[in-house]
């Protein structure tokens, strides 16, 4: 019972390619295009009087020193727009501002995103002095290292309303007043978040918030710009980066979505593909009684697919994600090939001392399961809120590409509090039958989409 307006930003939709950069480079490729489309749907039979339409004005700005610098401005509904930044090396930086229009009711705004291209794209003699790739420049795909390489800091700001719509006068970071921070990390780390569904907030409330927690944003009687933040996607590519993501190149998706806030409470996320639950299992005898589920929304992009599972705390009291402490821990478990056998679990356990700490990564052969171990490369996992993150690619979880796989989530904190499985046995918090921990058979069917 919603109503949706989607705008697609792409590279198809947006790429940044970097060619030669490093200590040793005397030239690099920074490559930036978008590509915006808006739709709007009236799914499930749902009669409005109203409307829901989203706009967004863009703001681009680069910086990249004695070479110069520059801006782009407008604003897209149902056009495209795209453009290309070139030679671009370590110490260059820039920004992007999206600020959103909704016409004319209030709306949950959602940002998505993939990173679907992160390629070594071989290595010249600098790189192969310095980088950890002993694979002669051939890693695989997406096993590139720039994307780890590029910094970004997410936050909710405002943009000056006296810029000249047609960009001739220009925009830079002066026209942009900082209104509260939302993430900072990686490119990889960031697009691991938007793959797995951001919630944005209407009123810009530091931090991601959970989802059902965002405020929406305002919408308008007739066509002004709505009176919510910005956000504003400020990069770079630190001074210190060295040789190792020469000849790298990275591209990403990102999507806004606007779902009408009216009969909504902002918990459903647009971004994903298949989502499960489960209810928490308390025991009579237990000491800490809570009500909740065990959410896992799933998104499959080109190359990889997030899993975002929710500690969804019903009560006021004592929660399971309070604060995401080292007591809970959730583990995410994986049928393959479909023989009925686990082929590995993702596992998020603050305090255990993995490599990964708190996330972690572990086989099953021959029957057993080895030790818990980094994640492999290509992973990407992160917590938030009440959320954890794990970025997979679909080479790992479709081998055969038949686009089938089983998989579940578990829950627990010991002895004396609730537990929860994502499985066929929910409503007994079972995730593999009883003392036999390898078994699949109790994993729910995921399908790749």
């Amino acid at each position: 019972m919603t109503q949706e307006s989607k705008l697609t930003l792409s590279r198809r939709k947006m790429l940044l390619g970097l060619g030669t950069v490093g200590v040793a480079a005397t030239g690099a490729g920074l490559g930036t295009s978008a590509y915006f489309n808006d739709t709007e749907q009236f799914a499930n039979n749902v009669l409005t009087a109203g409307e829901l339409d989203l706009l967004v004005d863009y703001y681009t700005y680069w910086n990249q020193g004695s070479h110069g610098a520059g801006s782009r401005i407008g604003t897209v509904d149902g056009t495209s727009v795209s453009g290309v930044l070139d030679d671009v090396k370590p110490g260059d930086s820039g920004l992007l501002a999206f600020c959103f229009e909704i016409v004319d009711n209030p709306a949950y705004l959602w940002t998505c995103g993939e990173l679907t291209a992160n390629h070594e794209n071989g290595q010249s003699e600098p790189e192969m002095n310095e980088s950890t790739d002993n694979t002669g420049g051939d890693p695989g795909a997406l096993m590139g290292e720039l994307a780890a390489a590029i910094e970004v800091d997410v936050n909710y700001c405002d943009i000056a309303d006296n810029l000249d719509a047609s960009g001739i006068d220009g925009f830079d970071p002066d026209d942009v007043t900082h209104v509260a921070d939302v993430y900072e990390g990686t490119l990889a780390e960031f697009l691991a978040l938007a793959q797995a569904g951001m919630p944005l907030d209407g009123s810009g409330t530091a931090g991601v918030q959970a989802p059902g927690e965002q405020t929406a944003f305002p919408g308008s009687a007739a066509d002004p710009e709505t009176d919510a933040p910005c956000l504003c996607i400020e990069w770079h590519v630190p001074s210190t980066v060295g040789n190792e993501i020469q000849t790298d190149s990275v591209a990403f998706d990102l999507e806004f979505y606007a779902e009408q806030a009216r009969h909504n409470d902002g918990t459903h996320n647009p971004c994903a593909d298949e989502s499960f639950s489960a209810p928490y299992i308390n025991d009579e005898d237990n000491s800490t009684q809570i009500d909740g589920t065990l959410k896992m929304d799933v998104n499959y992009g080109d190359q990889f697919a997030a899993y975002h599972v929710q500690m969804d705390d019903g009560n006021s009291g004592p929660k399971m994600s309070d604060p995401l402490n080292s007591v809970t821990n959730i583990w995410i478990p994986f049928d393959v090939d479909g023989d009925g056998v686990i082929d590995f679990q993702l596992q998020w356990f603050p305090g255990a001392g993995f490599a990964d700490d708190p996330f972690g990564y572990k086989e099953v052969s021959g029957g057993s399961w080895g030790s818990t171990q980094a994640l492999p490369a290509g992973m990407t996992a992160m917590s938030f809120a009440e959320s954890i993150v794990f970025i997979v690619p679909l080479s790992m979880i479709d081998p055969d590409t038949d686009s089938a796989y089983t998989v579940g989530a578990h829950m627990s904190a010991g002895g004396e509090a609730p537990y929860a499985a994502i499985s066929t046995q929910s409503a007994t918090g079972e995730i593999v039958p009883s003392g036999q921990w390898t078994d699949a058979s109790y994993l729910l069917d995921g399908t790749i989409q």
